[in-house]
């Protein structure tokens, strides 16, 4: 602290009390300060588009209430078959998870807010199909997911693949009693340095009987 006393000596430095109400270098820290530019007006520090995902689901929701009361007698059959429960509003859920009546273009909706939102980040299959457990279900839901996630044009062209294919081998299967370069197999050796006009090489190779080799320059 007295190394920092002496090097502030070295300068000309004059010290001044500053009212609080003038003083306006820390105004962001000051929820009280105005002054008088009104630059804060309509201004939301939080865009809507991050809350369109909450809005929408409390729209599809109602639109889910709707399809329940029109399709109950499909809900009653699946109430034993698939477990399910309903809640004081008479919303049938299973588990957590609010039921999806058969309407595929709904079910689709509800998958694309939860997959293709800016918030999701395109997650993958598992990660995509327990979020939508949280908040809706349907038989065969899973596979709906696995579908969808699949034909995600986003999805293939960022995501790297994991594990690839493994391609099958289908050997070339040797004949009996072959004449020489009855069978052959041709393959090109190309980009070497020029020599006298050729920068290729073909090779042309006996495959069942001698396994001789011919190259020809190209």
């Amino acid at each position: 602290m007295a190394r920092g006393i002496d090097f502030m000596a070295e300068f000309p430095l004059e010290l001044q009390h500053i009212a609080r109400k003038k003083n306006r270098v820390d105004p962001l820290l000051r929820p009280d300060h105005d002054d008088g530019s009104d630059n804060n007006k309509g201004v939301v520090a939080l865009p809507e588009s991050l809350f369109i995902k909450a809005i929408e689901t409390t729209g599809m929701d109602q639109i889910i209430a709707v399809l329940q009361q029109q399709q109950a007698t499909i809900l009653n059959k699946w109430t034993d078959e698939y477990n399910l429960c309903q809640d004081k509003a008479g919303r049938y859920h299973k588990g957590i998870a609010l039921i999806v009546p058969g309407d595929m273009k709904l079910q689709q909706d509800l998958v694309k807010l939860n997959h293709d939102s800016p918030t999701a980040a395109h997650p993958g299959i598992d990660k995509m199909h327990k979020m939508l457990l949280k908040q809706y279900w349907w038989p065969g839901c899973k596979e709906f997911v696995w579908q969808y996630v699949k034909g995600c044009v986003i999805c293939q062209a960022n995501k790297p693949i994991m594990h690839r294919n493994n391609p099958p081998i289908h050997p070339i299967t040797p004949q009996e009693d072959v004449l020489p370069f009855q069978t052959i197999a041709i393959d090109f050796i190309v980009k070497l340095p020029e020599s006298e006009g050729y920068d290729s090489i073909m090779t042309i190779t006996d495959h069942d009987c001698t396994k001789a080799v011919i190259l020809v320059p190209c």
